[in-house]
């Protein structure tokens, strides 16, 4: 039961009261305005999933051996969806290229527009090691040993921002019923490889126990972002039209973008355990990871737009810049389980 680092995503959606003019429609720093998506950092809240870790002895005496983990994540997701007819007035914000100043595109706006507007994020998490195990210190009472070995680490994640709308009259040279699906994907995939070194305690008292562990991974981060965009126009009774590019995903960035990064992976775990037979022992404890120099979908979106590039498109442009924007990433939580040992 772990919970990850939210993901920093600038404003997506926005509100505006009623009586909002057209021009000032969801424009970020008008008064009125409300970011509905975005403009902070998204939380995955509580994750699942489970970790199994074994390990062998080479000698009777338990100073040299091997051991191993893998451990899964299952998907985390956070959706967030606005429609409207037509009031409440939503829209999606960016900062127009062209005079630097925050401006929006309409979502839902009386006589103009009826739509919805959803942004989804998704995260999966996985990684392993593989590690020698040799004893420094040994008692009655516990043991402290040394590890040293490889670890792998996998982060992908994923924001889609999808508009449905449907023109009601009010814009020229747009037929009243015109179907328009905008949507803009920003997912990336980082891929941790190091070596590792840390160190693994463990104390009993009686039928209790306490484990500790603690290493730090360095290695390279392997980053990959893909960008994609579309909108599809379908005309009443007409067929539909779709065009490369949505609005925060454009021809002057979409593509697939690729870095490597120095990569520091530390970690560390405790552990509490009750010793229920000889062989079977209850745990209950917490873990924390840290994986620096990750990007993140919600880092490489680029608000500043050359407006010119927005489909049905008028001309070209230079932004929004594509690229791999790095930050960091955490997971921690409580685990429980079972050991056994033979």
């Amino acid at each position: 039961m772990w919970f990850a680092s939210g993901t920093p995503q600038p404003a997506l959606v926005t509100a505006s009261p009623g009586g909002t003019s057209r021009a000032n429609a969801g424009v970020l720093g008008v008064p009125g305005t409300t970011v509905l998506a975005g403009n902070g950092t998204d939380q995955f809240g509580l994750l699942s999933g489970f970790r199994v870790r074994g390990g062998y002895w080479f000698d009777e005496g338990q100073t040299c051996g091997l051991d191993g983990s893998f451990f899964f994540l299952g998907q985390g997701s956070n959706t967030n969806s606005f429609s409207s007819p037509g009031s409440p007035i939503y829209s999606r914000p960016y900062i127009d290229g062209s005079t630097g100043l925050p401006a929006a595109e309409l979502v839902s706006y009386p006589g103009i527009l009826a739509g919805g507007v959803t942004t989804r994020d998704t995260l999966n998490f996985i990684g392993g090691d593989i590690n020698l195990r040799n004893n420094l210190c040994c008692s009655c009472a516990g043991r402290v040993d040394l590890i040293t070995g490889f670890q792998v680490l996998n982060l992908g994640e994923t924001l889609t921002v999808t508009e449905n709308l449907t023109a009601l009259g009010g814009t020229p040279g747009v037929p009243a019923g015109t179907n328009i699906v905008v949507m803009d994907r920003f997912s990336t995939q980082n891929t941790f490889y190091g070596g590792q070194v840390g160190l693994a305690g463990e104390w009993w008292a009686g039928r209790w126990s306490v484990g500790a562990r603690a290493a730090v991974g360095l290695g390279v981060v392997h980053s990959t972002v893909n960008i994609d965009g579309s909108t599809t126009i379908t005309p009443p009774g007409g067929p539909s039209v779709v065009h490369e590019g949505g609005l925060l995903a454009l021809p002057s960035n979409i593509g697939s973008y690729s870095t490597n990064s120095f990569g520091v992976a530390p970690s560390a775990a405790v552990n509490f355990g009750y010793q229920v037979s000889d062989h079977i022992r209850l745990i209950a404890g917490y873990s924390f990871l840290y994986l620096n120099s990750v990007a993140r979908p919600g880092n490489q979106i680029d608000p500043v737009i050359n407006t010119q590039q927005i489909p049905p498109a008028t001309g070209t442009g230079t932004q929004p810049a594509g690229g791999v924007r790095t930050s960091d990433f955490w997971v921690q939580g409580v685990n429980l389980g079972m050991q056994f040992r033979y």
